[in-house]
C-alpha cells in the first residue's frame, strides 16, 4: 500500500477519498449475482438500501467475502458475532448509517481486518476493548461522529494502524495515553473537535506519527511538552484555534518538525527562542494573526531574518503572515 505517498497529499482530504485512492477496490453487487454465485463473490455490495440491522444470520454464505459494503443504510445496531462467518474478511464499510454504539467483541475473531470505515454515523460510545484482537488493522475511519470523549487504551491493540480519523465529532477530553500502543500510526487527524486544553500524556504512546491535524479545536492552553513524545512528526495543522502566546516549551520535542500551520489562532505574542527546539523547521504560517499584524507594519529583509533569529528558527526558514 501507498500510504507514505499517500501523507503527503492535502490535510483535510476527506477520510472516503483516502479510500478510495489507497485500496481502489471496485465491487460487485450481491443483488446482482444468483443465489448460487453469492458464496463465491469476493466483494459484496450491499449498499444504498434499508438494512437497519446486521444479524449474524444476514452475511451467512458469505465466507469468501474480502471486502463488504453496507454504506448507505440505515443500520443501527451491530449484532454481535455479526461476522463470525467470514474468515477473509479485510475490508468493512460501514459509513453513512445510523449506528450509535460499537460494543466490546462486535469485531471479535476477524483478526484479518485490515481497514473499517465507520464514518458519518451517530456513534457516541465506543466500549472499552472494542478494538481489541485486530493486529493487522491498518485503516480506521470514525469521522463525523458525536464521540465526546477518548479513553484510555482505547486503541491498544491496534499495533499495525497507520491512519486514524477522529475529525468531525464532539471530542472535548483525551484521557492520557488514550493513545497507547498505536506504534505504526503515521496519520492522526482530530480537527473539527471541541478541545479546549492540551496536556503532557495526551498524546503519548505514537512514535512514528508524522502528521497530526488539530485544526478548528477551541485550543486555548497548551501545556509546555504536550508534544514532546511526537519524536517523527513533520506536519501540524493547529489552525483555527483560540491560541494567544507560544512559549518556549509550547512545541518542545519536536525535533522532526518541518512545517507548523497556526493560521487563525488569537497569537499576540511569541517568546524569545520558542521555537528554538525545532531545528528541522522550515515553514512556518502565522497568516491572521494579531502578531502579524504588528510585522507587516515594519516587515522588510532585516526585520524578517530578526524575527527568525528571535524566535531560534534557522535562517532558512519561511514565515508566512
Amino acid at each position: 500500500m501507498a500510504w507514505m505517498s499517500l501523507s503527503r497529499l492535502p490535510n483535510m482530504l476527506p477520510c472516503l477519498l483516502w479510500v478510495s485512492l489507497v485500496f481502489g477496490i471496485s465491487t460487485v453487487r450481491a443483488a446482482d449475482e444468483s443465489a448460487d454465485a453469492v458464496g463465491y463473490l469476493d466483494i459484496i455490495d450491499m449498499s444504498g438500501g434499508n438494512i437497519s440491522a446486521i444479524s449474524r444470520r444476514m452475511l451467512i454464505g458469505f465466507m469468501n467475502a474480502i471486502k463488504i459494503d453496507l454504506s448507505n443504510n440505515q443500520i443501527t445496531v451491530i449484532e454481535t458475532g455479526a461476522f463470525d462467518g467470514l474468515p477473509l474478511l479485510h475490508h468493512l464499510w460501514l459509513p453513512f448509517n445510523h449506528i450509535h454504539v460499537i460494543e466490546k467483541g462486535v469485531f471479535d475473531g476477524k483478526p484479518t481486518l485490515t481497514a473499517i470505515e465507520l464514518g458519518h454515523n451517530d456513534i457516541t460510545l465506543i466500549e472499552r476493548g472494542a478494538f481489541d484482537g485486530l493486529p493487522y488493522l491498518d485503516y480506521l475511519c470514525l469521522t463525523d461522529n458525536r464521540i465526546q470523549t477518548i479513553p484510555k487504551n482505547l486503541f491498544r491493540d491496534l499495533t499495525s494502524l497507520s491512519h486514524l480519523f477522529l475529525g468531525d465529532n464532539q471530542i472535548r477530553s483525551i484521557e492520557n495515553d488514550a493513545f497507547e500502543g498505536l506504534s505504526a500510526l503515521e496519520v492522526l487527524r482530530l480537527d473539527s473537535n471541541q478541545l479546549q486544553t492540551v496536556v503532557v500524556g495526551m498524546f503519548n504512546g505514537m512514535p512514528s506519527l508524522s502528521d497530526l491535524s488539530l485544526g478548528r479545536n477551541e485550543i486555548a492552553s497548551v501545556e509546555d511538552g504536550a508534544f514532546s513524545q511526537l519524536l517523527s512528526l513533520k506536519t501540524f495543522d493547529l489552525h483555527g484555534n483560540q491560541i494567544q502566546t507560544i512559549t518556549r516549551g509550547t512545541f518542545d520535542g519536536l525535533e522532526s518538525l518541518t512545517c507548523l500551520w497556526l493560521p487563525g489562532n488569537r497569537i499576540a505574542a511569541i517568546d524569545e527562542d520558542a521555537f528554538a527546539g525545532l531545528p528541522s523547521l522550515i515553514e512556518l504560517n502565522l497568516a491572521d494573526n494579531p502578531i502579524c499584524h504588528s510585522i507587516a507594519v515594519a516587515l522588510s529583509g532585516d526585520t524578517l531574518h530578526e524575527l527568525t533569529s528571535t524566535w531560534g528558527m534557522s535562517p532558512g526558514a519561511h514565515i508566512a503572515c
